[in-house]
């Protein structure tokens, strides 16, 4: 309802400037019926909503293998801000946190990339944590499939190493 009466103010306002400056107006009894059929092509023209998809990864955490530790690592972008995030957790097989970080960071100029510097950023931290025998688990099929495939990468990303 607020959209139709958007229209018919901008109808008549459109209308008033025309007769003002000495162009074609449209008869007034003719405005409602104008902003009735511009609201529907407006509505026809927009792109129908996005089907959701199930999440590619399972929805509760899963420990890793005994003796091992689990790196899970994500990005998160914060468009109000212009920025991201970066976050890692470490746990171990019985899943207790052994270490976790966040980072704001600058807003990277795609998802993948976002994805990409949140791996890396879990990697290093690995290191500084000094732990060996982990397993790392992110929700990027892209970068996954790029640091398991032996042939060089072509995407648009940082490198990872």
């Amino acid at each position: 309802m607020a959209e139709l009466f958007a229209y018919i103010e901008w109808s008549i306002w459109h209308n008033r400037n025309a007769r003002k400056f000495g162009t074609v107006t449209m008869p007034m009894e003719m405005i409602y019926t104008d902003a009735v059929q511009r609201l529907q092509e407006f509505h026809s023209a927009q792109d129908p909503p996005l089907p959701q998809e199930a999440a590619p990864h399972p929805t509760h955490w899963l420990p890793p293998p005994p003796g091992f530790y689990k790196i899970n690592y994500d990005g998160a972008t914060f468009q109000d801000l212009a920025s991201a995030g970066l976050g890692v957790v470490a746990r171990d097989s019985d899943g207790r946190v052994i270490a976790a970080l966040s980072e704001r960071i600058f807003l990277p100029p795609t998802v993948e990339a976002l994805e990409a510097l949140a791996c890396r950023k879990a990697v290093a931290f690995t290191i500084d944590l000094d732990i060996r025998d982990v397993v790392f688990e992110g929700d990027s099929e892209t970068i996954f499939k790029q640091l398991s495939s032996d042939q060089p990468s072509m995407a648009a990303l940082w490198p990872l190493s």
